[in-house]
């Protein structure tokens, strides 16, 4: 019986045009590659026609997963993004005391 090879070839097929797929996701619509996320350092955007024009700092809710709530927002203007330490004298803190804490952060980066 080719039942079972057949099954193969397809198999094959089907696994290469997903791989093709996946390949030609990394690439913009220049097929330049895109930006590696782990080797751009954080806070920094790129310049020229990707260039975002700054607006007003925003914090939100972003838990990182060490156990540690003081680190647990993330803020951002849009090009440049910061992770306080927020109430680093307070040994166990709340959600509202955070929310409360990102709010007056976001306020004092707006100046």
């Amino acid at each position: 019986m080719r039942s079972g090879v057949g099954g193969v070839g397809a198999l094959l097929v089907v696994g290469l045009v997903a791989y093709a797929m996946i390949s030609g996701a990394q690439t913009d619509e220049a097929n330049s590659p895109v930006a590696d996320p782990v080797a751009d350092p954080v806070g920094v955007m790129p310049a020229g026609e990707n260039a975002v024009a700054a607006a007003l700092w925003t914090c939100s809710w972003d838990p990182t997963i060490n156990d540690d709530w003081h680190d647990d927002y993330l803020c951002s203007d849009g090009v440049t993004v910061d992770r306080p330490y927020l109430l680093p004298d307070d040994p166990y803190v709340e959600k509202w005391e955070l929310d409360a804490a990102a709010a007056d952060h976001a306020a004092a980066l707006n100046g």
